[in-house]
């Protein structure tokens, strides 16, 4: 199988951007750059992946990460030096959307927060849920409802 074409990545990237934008927000201050590697990478591969949601969340998750422990070098090595690190970034959301999702998912976990956004927002399966954060299918659904319980309990106080 080849690869993919323009028209095809295009469409990826309008229908899937945003919700990568929100899912790589949660590791890292500069979600726009995990997003453009990860469709960078699939761009370059040979062949498509069988389930690329998937495989682009999981390259999201990946590239975030891999962004985190650069970040914590780079402050390490700023701070040592006494120079600050650069503000919030500009995303491809809109302000407001961001803003939203951003204030609801922040009183989650890290854990609660990337099945809630990877399940919602990149409509992946429990079963892919759990392969992409190393956990059984059932303790992504597991955490998936504790996560919206948690957001209608925020929710009825309110």
């Amino acid at each position: 199988m080849a690869g993919l074409d323009t028209e095809t990545l295009t469409g990826l990237m309008r229908e899937y951007g945003p919700r990568l934008l929100l899912f790589a927000g949660t590791w890292t201050r500069h979600p726009e750059d995990a997003v453009q590697e990860a469709f960078l990478a699939l761009a370059l591969r040979k062949t498509v992946p069988d389930h690329t949601t998937a495989w682009l969340f999981g390259a999201v998750r990946q590239q975030a990460l891999q962004m985190v422990r650069a970040e914590c070098r780079r402050e390490r090595r700023q701070l040592e030096v006494g120079k600050s690190v650069a503000g919030p970034p500009q995303t491809l959301l809109a302000a407001d959307q961001r803003l939203d999702a951003e204030t609801a998912l922040a009183i989650l976990d890290v854990e609660h927060r990337e099945i809630v956004v990877a399940r919602i927002w990149g409509g992946l399966s429990f079963e892919e849920i759990g392969r992409l954060t190393g956990v059984s299918a059932a303790t992504a659904w597991r955490r998936h409802e504790e996560a919206l319980a948690q957001l209608k309990n925020r929710l009825e106080d309110q």
